[in-house]
Formats: C-alpha cells, sequence, structure tokens
C-alpha cells in the first residue's frame, strides 16, 4: 500500500508543527508557502536600512509554550529563544511615575492591601471565587473580583491587552483565564518570558531539512489557488494556478480571510471573527541603549518596549488593540514613539538612525466576548480536509502556542483519515468549487 499524502498549505507556525507531525508519523507531506520566507503571521525579513533582519512585529514565548518549544527543538532552533531565569515585567507609568514589578515573587509596588487583593483573581482561577466565561468582559470579571481601579490599570489591564489584543472591557474573560492557567500551571518556570534572538522566520529554518530526511518536502513561493475534490471529498489542491498536487487529505493552515479566498462555505468566517490590529515600531539608533529587555508603558498609547536581544542598539515598541493607531501616518507614528520613550527611557544623547513602522490591520481575531463560539473546530465539516491556524478553537488566544497545538490536532485527524482511505481513492473526477482564486 502507498505511504498516504497530505498537503499542508501554509507555513506558519500551525503548517510547520502539522508537517512535522505527519513525516514523524510516517506520511509523505508536502508543505507549501505562497511566499519565500517561512512563519505566516510571524515572520521576518531583512531590511537594508536597518542592515538587519527584522520581524513583522514582537512576538513574545513564555515557559508555559511547551509545545512552541519542543517544535524548535525539533528543527533544531530552540536557542534562538532566550527565556528569562524568572519572571520580570517592569512596568512604568507616565501619567504619575509609578514604577511596578511583577515577578514570581509577587507584584511590588501595589499598596499592600491591593496585593493582597490580587490572590481573589488567583483563588477565582481555581474555582473558589466568581467564575470567567465566554459571555463576561475581563473589566467585568475583575470587577466581581473585586479588583481596584489602580490594580486593573497598572496590571491586569495591561496584561489583558497584551495577551488577547483587546481592550478588557471587551475581551472576554474565558479567554484572560486560559492565559493566566497555562502560565500558573507550571509554577514560576511558566510564566517566564521570552523572545526570540534571531528571526522568526529563521526559527523555522530547519522544516526542510526535518520533512525532507523523512520522506517530505517544503515547497516557499507555491501559492494555492483552488482546492480539489474528488467524490466530494478534498483531493488536493492547485498550485501556481496550473499544478494538480493529488492528496488523500489536505491541511488549510491559512488566515481566516486566505481560507474563505480557498473555500467558499467559509466566506462569512473572516466576519464572523473579526480582527484587531497591531503596531510595532521599530526604531535604530546609534549607540546601545542601557535599561531592561521589556518596559510596559501604562498611560500611553505605546504599551511595551523591547530591546532587541541581538542588537542593544534597536528598540521595538508595540501597541495592541491598536485599529486607531494604524490609520496614522509612519512618520506620525515614529514622532509619538519617540517622544513615549524620551518620557520613559534615558536615551542618553543616542541619536535616531533608522526607523520603520509596521501596521498588521489583522494581527489577530477579536477576543472579544463571545467569540469563542464562532471559531471553527480543526475538523471540517468538508471529508478530508482539516483546519490549522491560531483562530481554530483552541481555547486559548491567538497566540503562537495556539497555532502550534491546532496544527499537532491537524495533524492527528488528517492521518487518521489519509490511513483509512484506500489506495488511489483521492484519484477521480475533480472538481472546484469555484473559478480559480488565489489566496491572499
Amino acid at each position: 500500500m502507498p505511504t498516504p499524502h497530505v498537503v499542508v498549505v501554509g507555513g506558519g507556525f500551525a503548517g510547520t508543527a502539522c508537517a512535522c507531525a505527519l513525516a514523524d508519523r510516517g506520511l509523505r507531506v508536502t508543505l507549501l508557502e505562497r511566499r519565500e520566507a517561512l512563519g505566516g503571521r510571524a515572520w521576518s525579513f531583512p531590511d537594508p536600512e536597518f542592515g538587519a533582519e527584522l520581524d513583522n512585529g514582537q512576538h513574545l514565548v513564555i515557559g508555559a509554550y511547551r509545545q512552541t518549544l519542543a517544535l524548535l527543538e525539533r528543527l533544531g532552533t530552540r536557542s534562538g529563544i532566550v527565556l528569562q531565569d524568572r519572571l520580570a515585567v517592569p512596568l512604568c507609568d507616565l501619567r504619575s511615575g509609578a514604577h511596578i514589578l511583577v515577578s514570581a515573587r509577587g507584584v511590588r509596588g501595589l499598596p499592600w492591601r491591593e496585593q493582597a487583593g490580587l490572590f481573589r483573581v488567583l483563588l477565582a482561577l481555581r474555582g473558589l471565587g466568581p467564575q470567567p466565561d465566554d459571555s463576561m468582559s475581563v473589566a467585568d470579571w475583575l470587577d466581581r473580583c473585586r479588583q481596584s481601579r489602580r490594580a486593573c490599570e497598572l496590571l491586569w489591564e495591561p496584561l489583558a491587552v497584551a495577551t488577547l489584543n483587546q481592550e478588557p472591557r471587551v475581551a472576554s474573560s474565558a479567554l484572560l483565564a486560559a492565559v493566566l492557567k497555562s502560565a500558573l500551571a507550571d509554577r514560576a518556570a511558566g510564566a517566564r518570558l521570552g523572545a526570540a534572538r534571531i528571526g522568526l522566520s529563521q526559527l523555522l529554518a530547519g522544516v526542510g531539512p526535518y520533512l525532507a530526511q523523512r520522506g517530505g518536502t517544503l515547497r516557499t513561493e507555491s501559492p494555492v489557488s483552488r482546492l480539489l475534490y474528488a467524490d466530494d471529498r478534498a483531493a488536493g489542491v492547485l498550485v501556481r494556478g496550473a499544478e494538480e498536487l493529488r492528496a488523500h487529505a489536505v491541511v488549510l493552515a491559512v488566515p481566516p480571510r486566505a481560507l474563505a479566498a480557498l473555500v467558499p462555505a467559509f466566506s462569512e468566517l473572516p466576519a464572523r471573527l473579526g480582527s484587531s490590529a497591531i503596531v510595532s515600531i521599530h526604531l535604530g539608533f546609534d549607540r546601545p541603549l542601557a535599561g531592561v529587555w521589556l518596559l510596559g508603558l501604562v498611560g500611553s498609547p505605546i504599551h511595551w518596549v523591547f530591546r532587541v536581544p541581538s542588537d542593544p542598539s534597536r528598540l521595538c515598541l508595540v501597541s495592541s488593540a491598536a485599529d486607531a493607531l494604524a490609520e496614522r501616518d509612519p512618520d506620525a507614528l515614529v514622532a509619538l514613539a519617540l517622544s513615549e520613550l524620551e518620557r520613559a527611557l534615558p536615551l542618553g544623547g543616542a541619536r535616531l538612525r533608522a526607523a520603520r513602522v509596521i501596521k498588521e490591520h489583522e494581527a489577530t481575531i477579536s477576543h472579544a466576548v463571545g467569540t469563542l463560539a464562532r471559531r471553527p473546530d480543526v475538523d471540517s465539516e468538508v471529508a478530508g480536509l482539516f483546519l490549522a491556524g491560531d483562530y481554530t478553537s483552541t481555547g486559548l488566544p491567538a497566540t503562537l502556542e495556539g497555532a502550534v497545538q491546532s496544527g499537532l490536532r491537524a495533524a492527528a485527524l488528517s492521518s487518521a483519515f489519509a490511513r483509512l482511505r484506500p489506495p488511489g481513492a483521492a484519484r477521480g473526477r475533480s472538481r472546484a468549487e469555484s473559478a480559480p482564486r488565489s489566496a491572499p
């Protein structure tokens, strides 16, 4: 019996995790990516002005991202992630000058009465208080947990915006609770923060050799224009508008808008899920900058300042839930970033030598109240067609870990389906649901 063949469309973290897991299961895998670079919505590119590889946005990793770190270990790029020895997140309130340090030992900078009140949230996460759910906003849940206004402004709200890319009055408390439970599951180790010291695309550079060693193939610059069918089952894809690539199962590891372009049955999915923007402002200076590698800003349109691990003269400033900010002119955003920096950090006379603004208008799906029920399952209603991506029903926000977990589940389901199909079942009369359309 010939080895079952599965086509995975999309070389982001979800598609890469899926392809590697399928290859580990002994299936023949073809991984298709429309661009030259891997990474999907977490990718990097060379920038001549900076003379370095820039990420499309700063992506944090936490110690609880076990499946993401395990994937990088398999690909030989785990050393490209730097994790803190222990959790330490400094926050600066630009309105009052107050400083807070969130660490494994607690929250320094809040009065003791308010620090004690934080335990009401931890008790609720253990089922001993108001329970978060997808019908309740983060703001409402925190209010039921009797969190002070100051604790919300200086701790919970920055955390919610950073992890959910949504304002607390809109965001689902169930998703914030999922993040907190994941980070706390492994005690202090799970909450440690980390970032890539190499380009995000470089983190996935080992996938080609990994698949090749197991009989699989990675093909970049291979846009898929159509899903092929045989006997009402997904039976392959049309590549570059002409090449029919047959398979026993297909995994579409592409964003919602690209999925809607390929499968008309999902045409309304982007509108159902919604989206939220992230703006990243890369700044390069003429000298290294002193200070911590991560600083949260409270009372500012800029939420986080990251010092690039590989180059202390470069900073990346990030604003989440940034739909309004994303409409502003890039020059105005650079000026805003510099103004906020001067309020928060001593620049020591450092001069700006390069700047780049990156606007991801659909950086994540919306994590608003009620969106959990609208997220699609990995196992689609089309036989032989499986989905992978951070927007699927993982129970987590749209994160790297959610993407990887969805890819692993898609691999398990598509593998089982492909093995059950008789040899040659993927051959036969093909049809398309619509005229060829290139996935965006």
